[in-house]
């Protein structure tokens, strides 16, 4: 069990991953990859509520995360995490996420990745 799961924390554990040999970082992205919610369990503290939303959210949903997340730790590719409010019931919770990839002249190839969950 690790930190409280909230947006500075979560930062702050990529900024982790971010900075392991490659090795290690590629090992902590497989295991992100294999069981994305046994992970973040074994790496915050959720809350009840955030716990019960964690709950809802379907195996197919946290399969194609934990992909996403898992690729773009490999790559050192920029995550960004945005987390609900703790006290928001979870029937109205919003999860959501996206990917913009571009290319530009003066920075080269990018992909943003974000999660609102």
């Amino acid at each position: 069990m690790g930190r409280i799961w909230n947006g500075e924390n979560a930062k702050l554990k990529l900024d982790e991953l971010y900075v392991l040999s490659d090795g290690e970082r590629i090992k902590q992205a497989q295991m992100i990859r294999t069981d994305l919610k046994a992970w973040a369990l074994e790496n915050f503290c959720f809350s009840d509520l955030q716990k019960r939303c964690l709950e809802s959210i379907s195996e197919t949903y946290l399969e194609e995360v934990g992909q996403m997340i898992a690729r773009a730790i490999e790559k050192r590719y920029p995550i960004e995490l945005a987390v609900t409010d703790d006290t928001l019931p979870v029937a109205q919770r919003v999860r959501k996420g996206g990917v913009d990839v571009g290319w530009s002249k003066d920075g080269g190839f990018y992909i943003r990745i974000w999660f609102e969950w």
